[in-house]
């Protein structure tokens, strides 16, 4: 969803008078058999669109759980697909279907949820709803089982390394189209804020590259098809998740409407896709926030220029059947944050605004009901304007009545209402937020247990000095050989370098690049200067925007003043390392898009060794083959695939501190000068 500004609404009428004429037509929403008119009105329609006024209200999942449920069994509705990434909910489409190596159970599955706020899908409500699903798919055929989808934009990394995962076994020669795809996203890490920035900056972006690919894996329809109609699909999917991500960010810092409706499209052409996919007699549920499934024609985003998931249905599959139910309650608690990736916090939800729709429902009695809006959407007095609570995953409940009231006309805006006069906070699996977790635009990202597997075994490291002992393993033919030298990138790549070089017996420090950010937009990388004072620059980007030397050599002068004195704190008066002619084994703890180890790699081979080795415990396998090409050797002990984000891939990835970094490396001079001492004996 997105904020609110306030309206100061001036309804017609009194609403004591229509919350009078709310009691006579609301049905309670208490028994067994309440939901029956619902089902009743529901009729054959084939897309059935559920709402939520917040993304951390228990009683909206469970109530949406019980509808979702009886249009699956007794209207023999397709599939769910909700307000969530592609690659994250496929991985429970597989779950819910049986397939091999799926997970053992969902609680397992959604654990991985790891982009904030996971709490949306990674809670004990979706846990249920999923293990339901599992047992009512068991035993159908495979064209019978309901899915399980996700229909948003977001996940523009996590796609583009599913589509080249698909690529290296269907077809590896497209793999020169992806790669160009993402060696354009390369220099702004997996920040796609940063890539949006940038291309505010600079006439340029990623744009022809995403198309083409999308265009060409297209073109191969008719084969890929052939090969595995369940696997294109998900590529293909997955391709448009990327362009449309690169158009949906660059949109974002122009601000105005085209951002959210790119996305909303988007949302829409995922739900037409996967009806197609699913057969002629298919049918949806869609869970959705009310701000995109309820019609924004009736609400005042009309007036801004937008549309959303609910009107675009209507508008192109009216005569298929569509039916939308928005949600709201009075008062009682969520979950959610007070600031973009800030920890989740169980929040009070205050009553209602006066004269607001969730008012006048409280005042129509203290009960859950329903109404059927069909039965007044003629009726003037109910086709007045009026504030609809609307609770996105930041939210200050004391500052609300300022600013989370959407004026609608409710029975325009939706077919049916579901509301729930006290709710509760949803019940989130993480306990604790994660801070290596950040979103990619959209808040969300809390601490996972569990992890992804492999080929049917755990695949994960419990700490980064457990990941250098693994490593090492693949590093032994470089033990006891006087020439080699073992650097780490801090700080993370610090404790597993530390382990590798106990286990090869070599000399161990660190070797530290800073990034040169363009003043004032200090997160564009004109290059880096890394240990040693040596400069790589982004030739692209200082052409492009003209820079002159002058504002290099300044920018270039105050990261080389930090990186000395990081350099100073680490290793006290030691120097540094000669490398000349040296086997260096240069270390982290993954390797992701590369950037921050393709940049040591430039710096350290102005300083002469003999030999680069690039080694990390984990990378993501495309990238761990681009370094065959910048390094001399480039060992890689994990690539799993798809590979997802670095901090997947442990059990424990808290931070590493300064003072590790400097214990490690104390400890390991003290050990060097003790082999020393004992060598002169």
């Amino acid at each position: 969803m997105r904020r609110r500004r306030i309206q100061t609404l001036e309804p017609r009428g009194t609403t004591r008078e229509l919350a009078h004429r709310v009691a006579r037509i609301a049905l309670l929403l208490q028994a067994a058999d309440a939901l029956d008119p619902l089902l009743d009105r529901i009729g054959d329609a084939r897309y059935v669109l559920l709402g939520e006024a917040s993304h951390g209200t228990a009683e909206y999942y469970q109530w949406r759980a019980r509808i979702s449920q009886r249009l699956i069994r007794e209207k023999g509705f397709s599939f769910i697909a909700v307000e969530g990434d592609w690659p994250d909910c496929y991985r429970v489409n597989r779950y819910v279907n049986g397939l091999p190596d799926a997970g053992s159970d969902a609680r397992e599955v959604l654990d991985s949820f790891d982009r904030w706020p996971t709490w949306m899908w990674a809670n004990k409500e979706i846990v249920s709803l999923a293990e339901w699903l599992h047992r009512h798919n068991a035993g159908l055929a495979q064209d019978k089982r309901v899915g399980f989808f996700g229909l948003d934009v977001y996940s523009l990394w996590d796609s583009l390394y599913a589509v080249l995962g698909y690529l290296r076994k269907a077809d590896p020669s497209l793999l020169p189209a992806a790669h160009r795809a993402l060696r354009c996203f390369q220099p702004y890490g997996e920040d796609v804020q940063q890539y949006a920035r940038a291309t505010a900056l600079v006439p340029t972006s990623c744009e022809d590259e995403v198309v083409t690919l999308l265009k060409e894996l297209r073109g191969k329809e008719p084969r890929y098809r052939a090969d595995g109609r369940e696997e294109f699909f998900t590529a293909e999917q997955n391709a448009l998740v990327v362009k449309n991500a690169e158009a949906y960010y660059r949109a974002m810092v122009r601000g105005g409407p085209e951002s959210w409706n790119i996305r909303d499209r988007h949302m829409t052409e995922t739900l037409e896709r996967l009806m197609r996919h699913h057969g002629p007699d298919a049918k949806a549920i869609v869970w959705e926030h009310n701000t995109h499934i309820g019609d924004a024609r009736f609400t005042d985003m009309a007036d801004d220029g937008m549309v959303n998931v609910g009107q675009l249905v209507r508008e192109r599959h009216a005569a298929e059947g569509v039916f939308l139910v928005g949600f709201g309650s009075h008062r009682g608690g969520v979950i959610a944050a007070r600031d973009w990736e800030a920890p989740m916090e169980r929040m009070p939800v205050p009553p209602a605004r006066d004269g607001s729709w969730e008012d006048i429902l409280h005042r129509a009695g203290a009960a859950d009901k329903l109404l059927l809006l069909e039965d007044v959407r003629d009726d003037d007095d109910f086709l007045t304007e009026r504030g609809h609570r609307a609770i996105g995953v930041v939210y200050h409940p004391e500052y609300e009545h300022l600013g989370n009231y959407v004026p609608t006309v409710l029975p325009r805006r939706y077919d049916a209402f579901c509301y729930l006069d006290e709710t509760r906070a949803l019940h989130p699996l993480h306990l604790r937020p994660a801070p290596d977790k950040v979103p990619e635009t959209f808040p969300w990202g809390v601490q996972r247990s569990k992890r992804p597997r492999e080929e049917g075994t755990t695949m994960l490291f419990r700490d980064r000095r457990e990941a250098g002992r693994f490593l090492a393993r693949h590093l032994m033919h470089y033990a006891d050989q006087p020439d080699v030298l073992v650097l780490a990138l801090p700080r993370g790549g610090v404790p597993v370098a530390y382990e590798v070089a106990r286990a090869l017996h070599a000399p161990f420090d660190v070797f530290l690049v800073r990034k040169l950010g363009l003043p004032g937009h200090e997160e564009l990388a004109m290059g880096a200067i890394a240990s040693g004072g040596v400069r790589v620059l982004n030739d692209d980007v200082v052409r492009a925007l003209g820079i002159s030397e002058d504002v290099i050599a300044t920018v270039a002068a105050e990261e080389l003043a930090e990186l000395e004195r990081r350099e100073r704190a680490y290793r006290g008066h030691r120097p540094a390392p000669d490398v000349r002619g040296k086997t260096v084994i240069l270390i982290d703890d993954g390797l992701a898009t590369g950037s921050t180890m393709r940049a040591a790699v430039a710096a350290l081979r102005q300083q002469g060794p003999a030999r680069i080795v690039v080694a990390v415990p984990v990378g993501a396998p495309e990238t761990c083959a681009e370094f065959q090409a910048e390094a001399d050797e480039a060992i890689c002990a994990r690539t799993p695939d798809p590979f997802y984000a670095v901090g997947l891939w442990y059990r424990d990835f808290s931070q590493t501190t300064d003072e590790e970094v400097r214990d490690l490396l104390d400890q390991a001079a003290a050990q060097a000068a003790a082999t020393r001492d004992r060598l002169a004996v």
